[in-house]
């Protein structure tokens, strides 16, 4: 024994259930101690027992997640390990891909494995293959007993008997023990009613909401979701049977509804399933739906906001940034959010003008079959065009020449040299948010919409300010003169007080509609009338031109 190193051996032991637990002498301590006796015949070895223990009652093998598993896999990374002892190798891990990585982070520690009852060592090749071929076996014998009670689940539903689960309203569990259902008078009584209500108002959401409102309550006691009254509705034990999957089965328990009943109610439950499935969608109604795409091609899908009950509803294309689409300078310049006015307007009026018909006349099916995507970039708009959708156009060679004659100055096409049957259209158009509104500028800056109205926001942001500063004592068209003056102690209201002291020509055009200010005004407005305008002007883009005549 003299120079042989010492091996320390780790036992680890585990239980699947807490049964038997509170035991003076339970199953772990059985297992550690025939695995001690087994470390001590090994003693001339070398091997050496750890005081530390590592048990996991009632934990199951089906599952790495166990505390004493985690405690001993650490233990190995740091090198405190040499061996692990168990009494059988189902105890560490029965599903054979488990096993494999414990098995290689105990080689990544150096630690060898054990099984005391099925004797084999891994750090042999042998005691690896063994080990393998075991688990195999085990994992083997798992699935056919799952098989095995699966096979005698259905074997006993084929004869009519209740197998467990949720007792539906109207039955209980029969205290007999012979597996069948007996009928609750008072509960079933309540299913008939719910079956003919449903009957009577021909649909689950109004039977759902007759029933809450009445008070009928679940066996459970609580208000029917549309769900579970949807669930009563369809199940098949109500008539005498018993479902096992897709099959059923005549059951041994007593029908409370009649066939007849239940097959009316199935065809309205099925019909309103029908309805809701083929439902059209606001987003359906949208001309461009899945056409839209912005300047890093993702998907710009429908979105819609505003009040219902106001008939203010207001629909936009968004999308939404991906990591990396951001400039490396930190400034957005992919737009993200457009009005589907805007787009669609610039859609129907394209394809109005080159097929020369009234964009009134056009239907959505038209256009969705002419253009076959809309590609939304920082300074042009990209239409994606179909070659034989166009008069008397085939390829890409037809369409350009029929719409040389129609295209705009500046406007561009280009063929696609991968596909024949597509031309690209380039529109120097930029779309523009400021203000909560999107607007068209053409390639020399001027807008192609009509003029802008004012912003209400900026003329409430402008207002409240001027508010602010009367309470204050300062109104500076107050005839009395200024004597107390008090600030006031909010920082909202600080901020915007800083507005009251805008330029008055800026002040002007805020209210005319031709300067939008940003919500996000720096807190430090400058005083100086020369540096708000080039601030605004900076801010707002389409005021540059009006700012700077002063």
């Amino acid at each position: 024994m003299t120079g042989t190193p010492t091996k320390r051996c780790a036992i680890y032991t585990r239980k699947s259930t807490h049964e038997g637990l509170e035991q003076a002498f339970n199953s772990l301590h059985a297992q550690r101690a025939a695995c001690e006796a087994y470390v001590l015949s090994q003693v001339g070895e070398g091997w050496k027992c750890l005081a530390q223990t590592y048990d996991d009652g009632g934990h199951s093998g089906a599952t790495m997640d166990r505390p004493g598993l985690g405690r001993l896999l650490g233990d190995i990374e740091a090198g405190l390990v040499d061996i692990v002892v168990v009494y059988k190798v189902d105890r560490l891990k029965r599903s054979l891909g488990d096993f494999a990585r414990i098995i290689e982070r105990l080689d990544k520690g150096s630690a060898s494995f054990v099984s005391v009852t099925q004797s084999f060592n891994t750090t042999s090749s042998m005691g690896k293959l063994t080990l393998n071929v075991l688990l195999s076996f085990a994992q083997f014998e798992r699935d056919v007993t799952s098989e095995r009670i699966r096979d005698k689940i259905q074997a006993s539903k084929a004869r009519g008997l209740w197998m467990g689960g949720t007792c539906p309203m109207g039955y209980r569990p029969s205290s007999t023990g012979d597996r069948t259902l007996v009928v609750e008078t008072t509960e079933a009584d309540t299913v008939r009613m719910i079956f003919r209500r449903l009957l009577e108002l021909g649909s689950v959401g109004a039977a759902q909401k007759a029933l809450n409102l009445e008070g009928v309550r679940t066996h459970a006691g609580f208000r029917w979701s549309r769900g579970a009254l949807q669930h009563l509705l369809t199940n098949p034990t109500y008539t005498g049977l018993i479902r096992h999957r897709e099959k059923l089965y005549p059951g041994r328990h007593e029908a409370i509804l009649d066939r007849n009943t239940f097959d009316a109610v199935q065809a309205i439950v099925s019909g309103n399933q029908e309805k809701h499935r083929t439902r059209t969608t606001r987003a359906d109604g949208v001309l461009m739906t899945g056409l839209v795409f912005d300047a890093d091609g993702q998907a710009m899908e429908p979105r819609f906001a505003g009040a219902i009950r106001k008939q203010s509803r207001y629909a936009y294309y968004v999308s939404k940034p991906f990591p990396g689409s951001v400039d490396a300078d930190g400034n957005e310049d992919t737009i993200r959010r457009v009005p589907t006015k805007v787009a669609d307007g610039m859609a129907r009026s394209l394809i109005g003008r080159l097929l020369e018909r009234p964009t009134a006349d056009l239907t959505r099916i038209e256009v969705r079959r002419l253009v076959r995507r809309m590609d939304i970039m920082p300074a042009a708009v990209h239409f994606t065009m179909r070659c034989h959708e166009l008069p008397g156009a085939t390829t890409s060679a037809d369409a350009m020449a029929y719409l040389r004659s129609r295209v705009r100055p500046r406007e561009r096409i280009f063929a696609d040299p991968s596909n024949a049957g597509v031309i690209q259209l380039v529109l120097p158009t930029r779309l523009i948010t400021r203000g909560g509104r999107t607007t068209l500028t053409g390639p020399d800056g001027r807008a192609m919409a009509p003029p802008r109205a004012p912003d209400p926001t900026s003329v409430n942001m402008l207002r409240h300010s001027h508010q602010v500063l009367r309470t204050t004592g300062a109104d500076p068209t107050s005839i009395k003169p200024i004597r107390n003056v008090q600030m006031p102690t909010a920082p909202a209201a600080r901020r915007s007080l800083d507005l009251a002291f805008l330029a008055p020509d800026l002040q002007k055009f805020v209210l005319r509609g031709s300067v939008y200010l940003p919500a996000s005004l720096p807190d430090d407005l400058p005083l100086s009338w020369k540096k708000q305008r080039r601030l605004i002007a900076m801010l707002d883009p389409a005021s540059a031109k009006v700012t700077s005549e002063k």
